[in-house]
């Protein structure tokens, strides 16, 4: 994998440069709008990911980016895993773990629902347009064309889901990538628990329904 260094100015009047080398990305970011850690990850990966792309495209291939240290000027550092803590069940995972394999099996929309919601903890810039799919598989599980079934069978609603998740996910949808709002870590995990909770209710509806 290569990329030789680029340097340009970013919207806001700051710049940034990446360079890629043995597969091995470093993105240098000067911009005043960014100033947290958690928004710099989210910028670096979208920007990186853009140009690791522009490669793959050139060279037919398949690359993909995570940025997993973030260090600011002054020092302060954070290391991002591939887990989220905020989605964690805890000691119940022991439990979720069996049950979550035994319906994935058998129910393709709880299955695709699974891999998109993974995806949308992978994927900063898309996390709304996953989870909304994902969401939208588990309403799809019980009538494609009518949410409210899925509503009153899992006390979900639709303003809730519009709010948190489809207000990110719809630029995405329709290609208009220029409208995506920027999102905040709160609103980015908000997106993955909603989501994550109406997968969990499905997953327990489904259990207790097979069980009369």
């Amino acid at each position: 994998m290569w990329l030789d260094r680029i340097e340009s100015p970013t919207c806001a009047g700051g710049r940034f440069s990446i360079e890629c080398k043995v597969s091995q990305i470093l993105v240098i970011w000067e911009d005043p709008n960014v100033t947290d850690l958690d928004s710099a990850q989210i910028a670096a990966t979208n920007l990186a990911q853009t140009y690791i792309s522009a490669v793959g495209f050139a060279v037919g291939a398949n690359y993909a980016v995570e940025i997993l240290l973030v260090r600011r000027e002054d020092g302060q550092s954070h290391f991002y895993g591939p887990k989220n803590p905020a989605l964690d069940f805890g000691e119940a995972s022991k439990t979720v773990l069996p049950e979550c394999m035994s319906l994935a099996g058998s129910d393709p929309h709880f299955r695709f629902a699974l891999i998109d919601y993974c995806k949308a903890i992978m994927n900063p810039i898309e996390t709304g347009f996953h989870c909304f799919r994902a969401i939208e598989a588990i309403k799809c599980a019980f009538d494609p064309k009518d949410w409210n079934k899925m509503h009153a069978a899992l006390g979900t609603t639709r303003a809730q889901i519009d709010s948190i998740v489809k207000v990110n996910a719809d630029p995405i949808r329709h290609g208009n990538w220029s409208e995506i709002p920027i999102t905040t870590k709160a609103e980015r995990d908000g997106a993955l628990l909603l989501t994550r909770d109406i997968l969990y209710k499905h997953l327990k509806y489904r259990q207790s329904a097979s069980r009369k």
